[in-house]
């Protein structure tokens, strides 16, 4: 235990000037936002006749900034794996490695809440110094504490995508292509079986779409209009459940993480071996057979493989793959087709 807390009194000191940087970072734009904006927003109707409405709070820039935090924090905390020379020093440390990521975890969920956690509350205090403040301030609070649940969830989730590499770049893909996984996925459902998914499902499917659908619905609620029903329990589940998934299984693959893995080729099953085929079996799918976009997804599957492999030549087994991916969504897309002309074909009168 001693030594779990001068480890984490080490990389709290190293990190400090980070932590001040970016909490900078985060809450001068937001507080300049906040104090320059206008609160009540008139429009003409007639000629002298004039509609005024309370403008919208602006949560959405402080939730940018924790977004962009999630994203950029686990590269900054997790890097030190895609170095051969200091994931040697961090692995020869008397430390179990469930103890150094639990370490690296915290600091980065530190790095993440106190620039949002600053920035919000600057935010608050300087609307609330405003004379001309039309809000229902109580509602800051809720919308203050889902920021910190959902900025937890979305660390979670990146900071085992990007663990799942052995190289910063790829790292970073890997977060950026999980991000819009989920949303394709729906669409390629919504067109293989017709059925509607509602906007607010499939936006929520990102994984930082917890972060656009919740400071809307908050926005409102801060404005005292009756919107904040966008909010649903999907919005809450989806992330808790991602979050907890990708928990446990960034403390659970320690045990298959290996030094001399550092700089080399990418081979995770979360990375580039399911990615690629993927997203080219579900891009040709829903791509309507467009000669455009199949060349577009066909060079994009060679390219995201040479950037994989690190080389222009590839196994005749890892062609077949790319070739069965582009196949296998071209026969989905047939079936798509088929099957949106079945359901647009008139119903015979003595059916």
């Amino acid at each position: 235990m001693k030594k779990f807390s001068r480890f984490l009194l080490h990389e709290l000191k190293k990190n400090l000037w980070a932590l001040v940087v970016l909490t900078a970072v985060c809450a001068i734009p937001y507080v300049t936002t906040i104090a320059s904006m206008q609160t009540v927003v008139r429009f003409r109707i007639e000629e002298n006749v004039w509609n005024y409405y309370t403008a919208d709070p602006n949560l959405w820039v402080v939730f940018l900034e924790l977004g962009i935090l999630c994203f950029f924090v686990p590269a900054l905390t997790f890097s030190f794996k895609m170095n051969k020379r200091s994931v040697d020093a961090y692995y020869a440390l008397p430390l179990k490695k469930e103890k150094l990521y639990l370490v690296k975890t915290l600091v980065g969920l530190l790095l993440v809440l106190v620039p949002f956690t600053v920035a919000y509350w600057g935010g608050f205090f300087t609307m609330l110094c405003r004379p001309d403040r039309p809000y229902v301030m109580r509602a800051y609070i809720p919308a203050y504490f889902g920021g910190v649940l959902f900025g937890v969830c979305l660390y979670g989730v990146n900071a085992f995508l990007f663990t799942r590499a052995n190289k910063v770049f790829d790292g970073i893909v890997f977060m950026a292509a999980y991000a819009f996984i989920g949303y394709i996925l729906a669409v390629f459902f919504e067109e293989l079986t017709g059925v509607f998914i509602s906007w607010r499902i499939t936006e929520g499917l990102l994984t930082f779409g917890s972060l656009i659908i919740f400071p809307d619905a908050m926005g409102n609620a801060i404005r005292g209009t009756q919107y904040s029903h966008m909010l649903n329990a999907f919005v809450f589940v989806y992330p808790i459940v991602l979050a907890l998934i990708s928990y446990f299984l960034l403390f659970f693959n320690l045990r298959y993480e290996k030094a001399e893995n550092a700089e080399q080729v990418s081979h995770s099953w979360f990375g580039y071996k399911i990615l690629i085929p993927l997203y080219i079996v579900l891009l040709v799918a829903i791509c309507e057979f467009e000669p455009l976009g199949l060349c577009g997804i066909a060079v994009g599957g060679v390219v995201a493989s040479i950037v994989y492999q690190g080389k222009f030549r590839f196994s005749w087994k890892w062609w077949l793959v790319l070739v069965g991916a582009f196949a296998l969504g071209c026969a989905f897309g047939g079936l798509i087709e088929i099957l949106y002309d079945f359901r647009l074909s008139p119903v015979p009168e003595n059916y």
